[in-house]
């Protein structure tokens, strides 16, 4: 499990061009990224995104796999909008996608500690972090 710390922010609303998929894994998630990355070429502007509409199906999930963009993309399964501003705990995980729940129940025990709730609502951030180049710190979207 992780070890860093649990952080209260806002995020700002950001133009995204999404996929929507019911998974059952989260292996079924980089597939959906490879086609929304090539369907959105040059648009990209940061980090993949899954957002993930807890309680939308009975079985698996409900996930919007996503990239912010510089300018709309539609083409087919791929579609545009705003995703809106939201206050946030963020932590980050490292690791593989696979083993991110023991990240997300971090936060979920977290919120429990402190007398919280939440909506159903998640985003996880697909940062590939590379020590030898640190990670910039605004995004390429503005």
């Amino acid at each position: 499990m992780n070890d860093d710390p649990i952080v209260y922010k806002k995020l700002e609303p950001i133009l995204i061009a999404c996929l929507e998929a019911r998974i059952d894994t989260r292996d079924q998630i980089p597939p959906l990224l490879d086609r929304l990355r090539a369907a959105c070429g040059e648009a990209i502007c940061d980090d993949a995104m899954v957002i993930f509409h807890g309680g939308a199906v009975k079985e698996g999930f409900l996930v919007e796999a996503a990239f912010p963009v510089t300018h709309v993309v539609e083409s087919g399964e791929v579609h545009t909008r705003t995703l809106e501003a939201a206050p946030a705990l963020t932590s980050l995980h490292h690791g593989a996608h696979h083993s991110i729940r023991e990240s997300v129940l971090k936060v979920y025990d977290y919120l429990g500690k402190h007398a919280w709730t939440t909506s159903l609502f998640r985003r996880e951030i697909y940062w590939v972090l590379d020590l030898a180049i640190p990670r910039r710190t605004s995004p390429r979207c503005r």
